[in-house]
C-alpha cells in the first residue's frame, strides 16, 4: 500500500473560482466568501506550528464566483498577510519587501508570486489574484 509519508514533496493549491487541490490530489470547489484552512501540521511534529488560510471573495457582483482575496500565515505567534493586489502585512500593519518578521521566516517576491519561506520546508505563494501554492518539503 503505497503512503504519502514516504513522499518527499506535497504541494497544496488553490486556484481560479476557487478549485482546491489538497496534498494527497484531491479536488474540491469552494464557492464561498470565507476562509479555509489550508495547511497545518496534523500530528506531532518537531516543526514549528504554523497555520495557512486563503480568504475568498466574490468577484464580479456573483455570488457564485468566488476567488482568493487574501493568504494568511501564522508562524512563531506572527500573522503574515498577502492582499490582493501585492499588499503585505505583518500582524495587520502594511510593509515593504523584503522582510524578515522572525529568524528563519521571510516574505519577498519573485516574479508574480508574493512568497512566505518558512526554513522548517513550508513555502507559500501568492500571485495577488487567484493563485496560491503550498509546498512542503520533507527531509
Amino acid at each position: 500500500m503505497f503512503e504519502y509519508c514516504f513522499m518527499k514533496n506535497f504541494t497544496c493549491i488553490a486556484s481560479s473560482d476557487p478549485h482546491y487541490i489538497t496534498f494527497d490530489k484531491l479536488s474540491y470547489d469552494f464557492m464561498g466568501s470565507c476562509s479555509y484552512l489550508m495547511s497545518r501540521p496534523c500530528n506531532e511534529t518537531t516543526l514549528p506550528y504554523f497555520e495557512v488560510y486563503a480568504e475568498n471573495e466574490n468577484r464580479y457582483n456573483t455570488p457564485t464566483i468566488s476567488y482568493v482575496k487574501a493568504v494568511h500565515v501564522y508562524v512563531h505567534k506572527v500573522k503574515i498577510s498577502v492582499l490582493k493586489g501585492g499588499t503585505v502585512q505583518l500582524n495587520g500593519t502594511n510593509v515593504n519587501l523584503p522582510v524578515t518578521p522572525f529568524s528563519g521566516v521571510s516574505v519577498f517576491k519573485s516574479g508574480v508570486h508574493y512568497t512566505v519561506s518558512m526554513n522548517f520546508g513550508v513555502t507559500v505563494r501568492y500571485d495577488g489574484n487567484h493563485y496560491v501554492d503550498i509546498k512542503v518539503i520533507k527531509e
